[in-house]
């Protein structure tokens, strides 16, 4: 398996229009940190990061204008604090489920992680157990088209920035 990996190098898949599934990813129990455009313009369609314990970051423009993404799951990623700046950008166009069950301590979602050019379809945006979630960054989820945003058990929540929910139905 690939369960030494610890990090995945800035650009590493970039441009990478043909990969469309990485079948090892649930495997890479060791991975720290993703890099910065690290899979940019991939066609992967799901990115299934559930149980990856160690992950402390995601890169800037990580997934960037991975337009074939329906599902991003951070499920018990307890480790992860930062989504960074465009870490999912123009890559949203079908994506419809965003899973932040267990990420206990995500700290930052940071400016235009999930922004999307008009045509987001995510229909729901659950930040609920997010409990050391300080910050939503400017456009966040800008055009993500959720009519449901909830927010429960976000105590440590301080700063909405300016249009991160820009173009969402309801809160």
């Amino acid at each position: 398996g690939c369960n030494a990996i610890t990090s995945i190098g800035e650009f590493a898949f970039d441009n990478c229009i043909l990969m469309t599934t990485l079948s090892s990813f649930v495997d890479m129990t060791q991975l720290s940190t993703i890099g910065r455009r690290a899979f940019a313009f991939s066609k992967l369609s799901i990115v299934d990061m559930s149980n990856m314990a160690n992950l402390v970051s995601i890169g800037e423009e990580a997934f960037s204008e991975s337009s074939s993404l329906v599902t991003v799951k951070f499920n018990n990623c307890n480790k992860l604090d930062v989504i960074s700046r465009r870490a999912f950008y123009a890559a949203t166009s079908n994506l419809q489920t965003v899973d932040f069950t267990g990420a206990t301590s995500l700290r930052l979602i940071n400016e235009e992680a999930f922004y999307n050019n008009n045509n987001g379809k995510i229909t729901s945006i659950d930040l609920s157990g997010l409990v050391a979630l300080t910050t939503i960054g400017v456009r966040a989820f800008k055009y993500s088209k959720a009519t449901f945003v909830k927010f429960a058990g976000c105590n440590m929540l301080n700063t909405i920035s300016e249009y991160a929910f820009e173009n969402s139905v309801s809160y």
